[in-house]
Order: structure tokens, then C-alpha cells, then sequence
């Protein structure tokens, strides 16, 4: 009752003040807590990072993604064990990233950091180990050999309509985003996969560059849905008329395949997992979810939708970026791109014929670019893990059970004393049989479900990365006319 007079007794302007002196103290206490008191006070790091998650706020929002750059320079300050939030410990040491990634480690996953994606029944967004186990078993039948081998036709299909394409625009004088191009192909296979009716984004015009352009601004919307939690929900919610009248036609592009995924699923289910629009060779994501024996809720509109929308967004990462990245290197450097046609030359037979899997796994250079390229076009972000019921020890440290501990593929991939100028495209490093079993070694797959199901189709057919390396070798004859046209599209990964 004092407290309530004496509230009351006080006027607008003092109670203002004095909320605000209140949550001040509150504040502070918190950060000295956290600093000073917290079981992760002993690990090394910037107070204000310990203190708060505005530390990855101001890295994440206000300079637009650079948390990654922050945490390589908070090791070079701190060590290989730094605190990057008041919750999380970074750990830059390729023998703890095997550790953590090992298939015997049965860690949660942070659902606070994965909240990124926007879809929280997906199975990248999954926290608990053993529903993600579950949810992932389902995913993986979709990725098997006899899947992969019964799809290999419309994979081949989707690249040789890339290099009609391509030849459409020869001699037009009209450059080719190349970026783009390869992005749609990796869009059209990854829906091959995932959906009984694709989408065709190679044949919209200059090879859909609103789609694109919303591919790469997702990234830094996803780093907003992190710490806001609502934005990707709202975007897909707001009536399409008022975002065509505010001129964001790149989202459009991609609420449109949202609902176009909705709508897939909800034909599938009305089916009862029979539906085939057109003559299939593989069972796609949405009927493996459907024929599965998962629980009812598990094969609802909304799941399939989100595990349809993730795996999608998963498959064109995975492909897309290990391509430009292989294209743009071969051609900055004439020398390898000059090797790399040799070798292809001397097994091509039939100008028109793809090179089958069995001759393409036996050029040894081939491979090694395409090694290269996926070792430079791996995820930079970081993975979260959360042992929920034991501490981990890490040296002299002890992380307390519940912790978030995060690691990055690239302080392994682009480990200096692991591979030599590690930011070099140096294809030759993998050409030395021992010294590319070493490297290999230290070469792991992205340990998400999604990312690393593409990865399971490279054990296969070497289709994880449609590697878009073109050797486009012209020669006319001395009428001026071409002779010959030597076009390889080589769809293979390691």
C-alpha cells in the first residue's frame, strides 16, 4: 500500500524518471553479473559482449553482416576460446570443430541463433537433437543412390537448357550475369527434388534478376529475423498488392514461391502423397514427408511448406556459390582454365554427349578444381551447439552444460597450416595422393540437415555441386564460319 501512494503521489515527469533510473540499475546489475559472476567469466573476451547481445546486434544489423569478420579478430585478440555473447563461446581449433561435428555428439542446436531462417518447423531450425534426428531421416531418403540415379536425366535436361541459353546470347552482344544464371539452375534442381511441379527460373527473361537479387538480400533480412524474430513472418504475410504498390518486386518473387510451395503441399496431402503432375523418376521432399511414418502434425501444410522452403534454400546455396566461385577463378587464371580443356579434350569423344559419371571421376585435375571450389564456396556462417546434459572441457576450460559453443567451417577450410595460402585457388594441392588424403581429412560437410543432403548426392553422382565450369572452345574455319563448338557443362562435386 506505501508503494502504491508513493506511485501515485509522484507526477508524470517523476515516475518517467525514476522507471528510467530503475531499469538503468537493473541493467547494470545484469551486465556485472554477466561479466563477473557468470560460470563463462573465466573465458577471454570483450566485456561488452559479455555483458550484452547488442555486442552481435551492432556486427549483424548496423554493419550489415560483419559479426563473422569481428569474431576472427576478437580470436586474434583473445585466443583460440573467446565469448562473443553472454550465453556463447567461439572456438577456433580444428581438432574441437571435428569434436563438435562428430555424428557421436548428440547436441542441441541454439534455437535462438536459428531463428535466422524464419521457419521454425523446419529441420534446420530444429533445437532438439532428437526430433532434428527424426525429421532428418525422412529428409535423407529423398537423397538416396536409387533417388539421386532415377533423377539424373532431369538434372542433365536442366543443363543443357542452360547452354541453349547460352548460346542464344553468343554473338548478341549482351553480357550474361553469369552469377544469376547459375543461381536459377541450382534453383530448378533443388526443386526437381523438393517439389512434384518445378518452377522453370532459366527460362524468365535476363534469368530473373529480381529472384537474384532477393537471394542475396535475404541474407542480411535473415541477420534482422535473428534479433527482431517476427520480420520474415510479416514479410510473407503482407498482402501482395501492398508490396507491389511499394515497389519491393523482389519479395514478391519470393512470396510467390512460398505460396506456390503451400499450394504444392496442400496437393500432395489432398492426394494422399499420390499426386504427379508430370511423370516422375524420384519421390520428391514433400511425398517422402507425406509416405513417411512420421506423426500427422509432422505432415502438415505448414511443415512440408517450411521444410519445402528451406530445402530449396539450402540446395541453392550449396551449388550455386561453389559454382561462381570455380567459374570465376578459372577464368582470372588462363593457365588452369588452358589445363583444365586438355584434360577434358582428351576423354571428350562426341561434341554433343555429356561426359558420363565414370569418366568424369577419373580426371584427376577436374576434381581438384572442384575440390578447390567447394572448399572456397562453404558457408561462412557459424554453428551453434548445445550439450544440454554434460560440460564440455576445451584446455583449461570448463563449459558448463547448457552453453552455446560455435564453430566456423572456414577456420578449417581456410586453415593456413592446414592448406597452403589458404585463400588461393591452388587446384594442385589436391593432385599429390597423400597429401590429398590429408586434406580431404580435414575437408567436412556442412553439419545441417538440408546443406548436408546436397552433400550426401555427391557420394553418389557427384551432383552436389553442378559445378558450371565452362570450357567454351571455338575454332572457325577459313570461311569465317565456326567449326566447332566445344561446350562443357560438368555437373560433378568431390
Amino acid at each position: 500500500m506505501a508503494l502504491a501512494s508513493l506511485v501515485s503521489s509522484l507526477s508524470r515527469p517523476q515516475l518517467f524518471w525514476c522507471s528510467s533510473i530503475f531499469l538503468l540499475l537493473c541493467s547494470v546489475a545484469l551486465a556485472i553479473r554477466r561479466i563477473f559472476f557468470s560460470p563463462l567469466s573465466k573465458v577471454p573476451g570483450p566485456w561488452l559482449a559479455a555483458a550484452s547481445g547488442w555486442f552481435e546486434f551492432y556486427y549483424d544489423c548496423i554493419l550489415c553482416g560483419q559479426m563473422s569478420g569481428q569474431i576472427d579478430r576478437l580470436h586474434k585478440a583473445y585466443g583460440p576460446i573467446v565469448r562473443i555473447s553472454p550465453g556463447e563461446v567461439h572456438v577456433q581449433d580444428p581438432k574441437f570443430i571435428k569434436q563438435l561435428l562428430s555424428t557421436h555428439a548428440k547436441l542441441d542446436k541454439d534455437p535462438w541463433y536459428y531463428r535466422f531462417v524464419g521457419f521454425p518447423e523446419s529441420g534446420v531450425s530444429t533445437g532438439p537433437a532428437s526430433l532434428h534426428h527424426i525429421r532428418r531421416r525422412v529428409l535423407l531418403k529423398s537423397f538416396t543412390q536409387q533417388s539421386v540415379w532415377r533423377s539424373i536425366s532431369i538434372i542433365e535436361d536442366k543443363v543443357k537448357e542452360l547452354l541453349s541459353l547460352l548460346e542464344e546470347h553468343k554473338g548478341t552482344g549482351c553480357g550474361v550475369e553469369l552469377s544469376n544464371a547459375l543461381r536459377c539452375l541450382a534453383f530448378d534442381i533443388a526443386c526437381n527434388y523438393a517439389l512434384p511441379r518445378s518452377t522453370n527460373k532459366l527460362q524468365e527473361k535476363d534469368f530473373a534478376p529480381e529472384f537474384n537479387r532477393m537471394m542475396i538480400v535475404g541474407r542480411y533480412i535473415s541477420m534482422w529475423q535473428r534479433h527482431v524474430g517476427v520480420l520474415v513472418p510479416l514479410i510473407l504475410h503482407l498482402p501482395h498488392r501492398f508490396m507491389g504498390f511499394l515497389g519491393h518486386e523482389k519479395y514478391l518473387a519470393v512470396m510467390k514461391i512460398h505460396n506456390d510451395i503451400k499450394v504444392q503441399a496442400t496437393e500432395v496431402i489432398a492426394s494422399k502423397g499420390t499426386m504427379w503432375v508430370v511423370p516422375q523418376q524420384h519421390s520428391t521432399i514433400l511425398h517422402s514427408m507425406f509416405n513417411s511414418d512420421l506423426p500427422e502434425y509432422e505432415r502438415s501444410v505448414g511443415r512440408m511448406t517450411q521444410e519445402g522452403v528451406t530445402v530449396i534454400g539450402a540446395g541453392v546455396e550449396a551449388l550455386a556459390n561453389p559454382m561462381a566461385i570455380t567459374v570465376f577463378e578459372l577464368l582470372k587464371d588462363p593457365k588452369k582454365m588452358t589445363a583444365l580443356k586438355q584434360e577434358l579434350k582428351e576423354v571428350e569423344n562426341d561434341v554433343q554427349a555429356m561426359l558420363s559419371h565414370d569418366q568424369l571421376r577419373k580426371l584427376p585435375y577436374l576434381n581438384a578444381v572442384i575440390m578447390e571450389g567447394l572448399r572456397l564456396g562453404k558457408e561462412n556462417g557459424r554453428f551453434p551447439r548445445i550439450n544440454p546434459s554434460s560440460p564440455t572441457v576445451y584446455k583449461d576450460h570448463i563449459i558448463p552444460a547448457g552453453t552455446v559453443m560455435s564453430i566456423s567451417l572456414k577456420d578449417l577450410h581456410l586453415n593456413g597450416a592446414i592448406f597452403e595460402e589458404p585463400h588461393a585457388f591452388k587446384p594442385e594441392r589436391w593432385l599429390d595422393p597423400e597429401n590429398a588424403q590429408e586434406l580431404r581429412h580435414n575437408f567436412l560437410r556442412s553439419p545441417e540437415a538440408t546443406e548436408s543432403a546436397w552433400d550426401d548426392i555427391s557420394q553418389w553422382r557427384r551432383l552436389s555441386c553442378v559445378s558450371g565450369i565452362l570450357c567454351i572452345d571455338s575454332t572457325c574455319n577459313s570461311g569465317g564460319q565456326r567449326k566447332r563448338t566445344l561446350i562443357h557443362v560438368l555437373i560433378i562435386s568431390r
